[in-house]
């Protein structure tokens, strides 16, 4: 017991152990001896057991998916593409109000890759459905397509769900196994820190490919990453970044969301555009991102005229 180290032998550790036993007993006698290398034994055996089945879960198959809410999103063909180049197995797509983007989803190409819900599908069972584009009523709607999205897996029999937005990827510098084999026991909400893209540039054909440069500091939106819920485990929507359960964060050196945040003036104008109807003074108060508050601020002061009467001074803003 003090410092005995013994090698994983396969086939000859029972020998091993029996020749050892022998030897000890022989040499000293006796039933304590022979009760210290059944502790030994079992320890190691239990140690044995225990990394065989760290190493399965580090190599088997995980298998996940991804819900996400989209309206006239930006390359989401590239967006489909890198995710499914990642072993992303299906996305589950909330599509509002973006009539063009249905045949892409609806292609040879992506058609077993996506299950495709629209605004007018909803299930009216599952209680009225908000449709004012504002920023409240966005989580509102997230909600209700993650809980759908989860049900969906679980009988697909993924593994963990991400609920990320179209203007961020998944990025792993680790393989998801080795993350998840990472988690403690029980884990059901996997975290992983979010980094903001920073643009140098109006517009951007791709901005997934333009840009190559994130940070973790003075950032505009949230900083308090995405995660994924285990579905086997009923891990259940608990807000737009975390699941239900106890909850792992990955070391951002392993693995992190990286966030294309408002990265083409069109895509910051139109995306602010749809939150200011439904917007007075009091919810704006209530939106925790100074960016968000005066992004919609600046459009609501212009918007009495033309709009292209107001391009000049939202993109001074911008």
């Amino acid at each position: 017991e003090q410092g005995l180290t013994f090698t994983e032998l396969g086939a000859d550790r029972e020998a091993f152990f029996a020749r050892e036993r022998e030897e000890k007993l022989r040499d000293f006698g006796g039933d304590e001896i022979s009760q210290i290398f059944a502790r030994i034994e079992a320890r190691q055996l239990a140690a044995h057991h225990a990394a065989s089945q760290e190493r399965h879960q580090a190599t088997r198959d995980i298998r996940v998916g991804i819900a996400l809410m989209t309206r006239e999103p930006h390359r989401f063909d590239w967006w489909l593409r890198y995710h499914r180049s990642l072993g992303i197995e299906h996305v589950y797509v909330h599509v509002e109000g973006s009539p063009d983007l249905l045949p892409l989803l609806q292609s040879d190409e992506f058609t077993t890759f996506v299950t495709v819900v629209t605004t007018d599908q909803h299930n009216e069972s599952d209680g009225p459905c908000h449709r004012e584009s504002n920023y409240f009523g966005l989580m509102e709607r997230q909600e209700r397509h993650v809980l759908r999205s989860t049900q969906l897996a679980k009988q697909r029999g993924l593994d963990w769900l991400f609920h990320i937005d179209d203007d961020e990827l998944l990025h792993f510098a680790v393989p998801m196994q080795t993350l998840v084999a990472s988690a403690p026991p029980g884990t059901t909400c996997l975290t992983l820190i979010n980094a903001e893209a920073m643009p140098t540039a109006e517009a951007a054909a791709c901005v997934f490919e333009e840009i190559d440069a994130f940070t973790l500091h003075r950032m505009v939106a949230y900083r308090n990453g995405k995660a994924a819920g285990a579905v086997q485990a009923d891990a259940r929507f608990s807000g737009p970044h975390r699941f239900t359960g106890p909850c792992w964060v990955a070391p951002v050196t392993k693995a992190c969301v990286l966030h294309f945040e408002s990265c083409t003036y069109e895509a910051w104008r139109d995306k602010f555009l749809r939150h200011i109807q439904h917007c007075d003074d009091r919810k704006k108060a209530d939106i925790p991102f100074a960016f968000y508050r005066d992004s919609i601020t600046a459009l609501q002061n212009g918007t009495h005229g033309r709009q292209d009467d107001n391009e000049g001074q939202w993109r001074a803003f911008y």
